[in-house]
């Protein structure tokens, strides 16, 4: 009969709780990298609404300035008109129904280009504030990754330390990930 080891059976029985202790570790890093990925696809999500919004600003901008040409050359061919009646010394009918027709309807052309730049500052500002959320949005990211790291590595060590950093650096990044979202 072997004899009654103290020692070796608190080693065996400290193994088998550090073991039982340590196993929330990888479900805890599973559900880290779960809001990790779910954070970066709101992410990618509104990076992807900033560069859409900036693509209408410049849509809209481009209208804009086609517009606004547009209205010069009304008001370049009503002065035109103007200018060769002015040079025929009298009143001529038709050069006059010209320069009536352009006067009338450069003003609504000018309200649309006017339209058109209010449209492009609109989708600029939209632009910003979803790559302004982006940004957020990504710190949470890093910071929850940094989480998922040092839950991998305390799994590694079995120390305690390292799962409070990764709980920290957890509840960072859903911070700013809330903070993103809610931007």
């Amino acid at each position: 009969m072997s004899e009654f080891d103290a020692r070796e059976h608190v080693q065996e029985a400290a193994e088998h709780a550090e073991g039982r202790g340590l196993k929330w570790i990888p479900i805890a890093a599973a559900v880290v990298a779960v809001l990790a990925a779910l954070t970066n696809l709101q992410s990618n999500q509104r990076s992807t609404q900033a560069l859409i919004a900036k693509n209408e600003a410049i849509a809209d901008l481009t209208h804009a300035s086609d517009t606004y040409n547009y209205y010069q050359a009304k008001s370049i061919k009503e002065e035109v008109y103007k200018a060769f009646e002015a040079a025929q010394g009298k009143r001529v009918p038709a050069l006059q129904k010209v320069v009536d027709h352009e006067e009338s309807s450069k003003q609504p052309v000018l309200e649309k280009a006017r339209e058109f730049d209010k449209a492009a500052a609109e989708a600029n500002e939209r632009s910003e504030h979803y790559l302004h959320s982006h940004e957020i949005l990504e710190i949470g990211v890093t910071f929850l990754e940094v989480g998922i790291v040092v839950l991998s590595i305390s799994a590694l060590t079995g120390t305690i330390v390292l799962p409070l950093i990764a709980g920290v650096a957890t509840l960072v990044g859903l911070g700013f990930a809330l903070a993103g979202l809610f931007v």
